[in-house]
Order: C-alpha cells, then sequence, then structure tokens
C-alpha cells in the first residue's frame, strides 16, 4: 500500500523539473509496486501448491490471479520486468539521440550566439 501512495503521490506532485525524470520516478515506482504484486502471487500460488486437498481447477491461486502453478506467476513477473526494463532503456536513448547540444547563452536582440573575445593574458571567460 505504501508503494501504490508513494505513485500516486509522485504522479501528483511531479517534483522533477523534467518530465522524462518524472516518467522514469514513476517507471521505477511502478515496478516496485509490480514487484510486491508478484511476490504475494508467487507465494499465494506456493501456499496452494502445499494444499494436496485442493484441486487446481478450485485452488485460490487460480481463482484470484488465474494461474495453476507458481512458476506461471513468475514468468509473468520476470516478462513484466524486461518489458519494463526496455521500456526505461528506449527512453533513455530516444533522451539521448532527441537531445541537440545548444548553446546557452544567446542575445536578446538577434538570438544569436555573442562573440566573446579574450583580452591579452586571458585564458577563458566566465561563460
Amino acid at each position: 500500500m505504501i508503494s501504490i501512495c508513494a505513485l500516486v503521490l509522485l504522479l501528483l506532485a511531479r517534483p522533477f523539473r523534467h518530465s522524462l525524470d518524472n516518467l522514469f520516478a514513476a517507471c521505477v515506482q511502478l515496478m516496485l509496486c509490480l514487484c510486491f504484486t508478484a511476490a504475494l502471487a508467487i507465494k499465494l500460488c506456493d501456499w496452494d501448491s502445499d494444499d494436496f486437498n485442493c484441486s487446481a481447477a478450485h485452488s485460490m491461486c487460480y481463482t484470484l490471479i488465474g494461474f495453476r502453478a507458481s512458476w506461471q506467476a513468475a514468468l509473468v513477473v520476470v516478462g513484466g520486468s524486461f518489458a519494463v526494463l526496455i521500456l526505461v532503456l528506449s527512453l533513455s536513448a530516444w533522451q539521448t539521440l532527441a537531445s541537440q547540444p545548444n548553446p546557452v547563452i544567446r542575445l536578446r536582440s538577434t538570438g544569436e550566439i555573442p562573440t566573446l573575445f579574450l583580452g591579452k593574458g586571458h585564458h577563458f571567460h566566465l561563460f
């Protein structure tokens, strides 16, 4: 519940300046929520498999989650983890490729890069 509340607060507050940073943080919180939910699902399926009197069609794991065994739940968790990993890597690659090296300082009147001359004995500008 705490992870879900943290995810909701993160999505509402948007604490980071850049929207992509907020998206990365939301992906991390979502993955944390999915891992906790998956751990509960795997534990429930393991608990059901220890009960020999319960048939597969009437097991609690199959009724609540839809899996007949814990390995099926684990497979979904691994697939979801790889999907979120691919999403984060593709967002990182997109941000790297889409970013352009723009000079920060421009003249207001013309929008051009200012020409800064160095005096004798000086090796760098403040900018």
